[in-house]
């Protein structure tokens, strides 16, 4: 139940920086940028916020018949489709994707909540509720930050681990936790099978988006830039995944973040050597690998270690 509570607060975190934070803060004004006339932000607007109120409308029956998890996978996808419409060369796209963002931001918004604090003991739901709505008010803030760092260039959110790279003090850290929440969110939906697909795709992907981001902040692995964290806290709580469909063991998971964080940030060894002498986009993510690498050759050795002293005796 915990896991589930971490990843729905996960999952409403990042999709707000998304729906919310980009789609109705940082759009408009992007469109504007380019030349979008007053009226058309207004109806873009409306647009949005109809939108929003036709999913909070439907989404009570709807999860009575999908369920909440589908619900809020729904509400995803309708967010996710109305961005894709606005990479087609149409004049009239941003009508429909208004409106799916609306839609899709609505919908998981109430298929998603209710859910949430189902899930919460009584005497708890005061505190996960406080924690929940100011994560959430987090994203009008980290949107805007995120395209001012970046620009609303493809992968900057992404680069900037969906606005965690942009806490004040240890980025680094904030990127992998974020990552640590969005593996236990993937695990509900993910099938084992194609994790390693997942993390060859992410790997490869990040590449081209961190070294991106570098050349737009002008520096070689800029703080900001997490999306290396993430891919390789993915592989560490992959490995030590103990089978598909069994719990994970938390103090397993705690350790190899840590070890992770320690070996990425002191940059002694394998990694130090990595982080001098590669370069580039293919430099931020490939020091990040062999750090997580190096974790998980320090906890499996332990393990191994522990395993045959205890045969032994």
């Amino acid at each position: 139940m915990r896991r589930t509570v971490v990843a729905l607060n996960a999952a409403s975190t990042l999709a707000q920086l998304g729906q919310y934070g980009v789609g109705f803060v940082v759009l408009p004004v992007w469109l504007a940028a380019r030349g979008m006339a007053p009226l058309a932000l207004g109806v873009l607007g409306a647009l949005q916020w109809f939108g929003m109120l036709a999913g909070i409308r439907i989404a009570p029956r709807l999860v009575e018949h999908i369920g909440p998890r589908r619900g809020v996978v729904a509400g995803m996808v309708l967010g996710m489709a109305g961005f894709a419409l606005l990479a087609l060369d149409w004049r009239w796209n941003w009508v429909p994707a208004g409106a799916l963002i609306g839609l899709g931001l609505g919908l998981r918004w109430i298929a998603l909540e209710p859910w949430l604090y189902a899930l919460v003991a009584p005497h708890r739901r005061g505190r996960v509720v406080g924690v929940h709505e100011t994560l959430i008010a987090l994203a009008p803030i980290a949107g805007p930050a995120a395209a001012a760092a970046l620009g609303m260039g493809r992968g900057a959110l992404l680069a900037l681990g969906l606005g965690s790279g942009l806490a004040p003090r240890a980025p680094g850290t904030f990127g992998t936790l974020a990552g640590w929440a969005l593996y236990l969110l993937l695990l509900r939906w993910v099938p084992p099978p194609l994790w390693g697909l997942l993390l060859f795709v992410a790997f490869t992907g990040g590449v081209w988006i961190c070294g991106r981001a570098a050349r737009a902040l002008g520096t070689d692995d800029p703080s900001p830039v997490v999306w290396d964290e993430i891919v390789a806290i993915w592989l560490v709580l992959w490995l030590l995944q103990p089978a598909p469909g069994v719990p994970a063991v938390w103090w397993m998971q705690a350790l190899g973040f840590a070890l992770f964080r320690v070996f990425d940030a002191v940059k002694r060894g394998p990694v130090g050597w990595a982080d001098r002498h590669v370069k580039g986009g293919l430099g931020i993510m490939f020091d990040d690998l062999v750090a997580a690498l190096l974790t998980l050759a320090v906890m499996f050795g332990a393990l191994l270690g522990a395993a045959w002293w205890m045969h032994r005796g």
